[in-house]
């Protein structure tokens, strides 16, 4: 009795389907709905799994990279490595133009005014920098802003 039951209302399911898409009125134009919302998800599920590929070859890339880096601790060129740390400067305090940075051998030298709330994450961040082996703090800090051009305005820490 379940199967003749199951095979009845599949039945009244495929005739009301074609009846819906078969009308003389209004089939075609359903018809064409259901085509065109078929046709726009297989471009979107497209596009989008483009993206999923692109961007999962980038963080292999990435990974690989980071990799060879840490397999090959080769000595950094002292230029790359300040550049490298001024990069990542405005990301660890709130005023990056005022600290002045020189790196030998892959020590960083550190210099200028900075306020004490940055100085920790800027100490920490400097040393996690690729090719950085040690931080020499010669920086002037200072508990709030007060005179010290260098420090003035709000200045923003962008986020990483």
């Amino acid at each position: 009795m379940l199967r003749n039951s199951r095979a009845i209302l599949t039945g009244v399911g495929l005739g009301i389907g074609l009846m819906y898409f078969m009308d003389p009125e209004r089939g075609r134009r359903r018809r064409a709905l259901v085509r065109d919302k078929v046709v726009h998800t297989a471009r979107v599920s497209t596009d989008g799994l483009g993206a999923v590929c692109r961007d999962l070859s980038h963080r292999t890339a990435g990974f690989i990279s980071r990799a060879r880096g840490v397999l090959r601790r080769r000595p950094v060129d002292d230029d790359v490595l300040v550049e490298r740390v001024r990069a990542k400067l405005g990301r660890l305090v709130l005023h990056p133009h005022s600290i002045e940075v020189k790196a030998s051998d892959g020590y960083v030298h550190l210099r200028g005014p900075i306020l004490q709330s940055d100085v920790s994450r800027l100490i920490h961040g400097v040393n996690r920098v690729p090719g950085v082996r040690n931080v020499i703090n010669a920086l002037d800090v200072h508990t709030t802003a007060g005179s010290t051009s260098a420090l003035q305005g709000a200045g923003s820490r962008h986020r990483s």
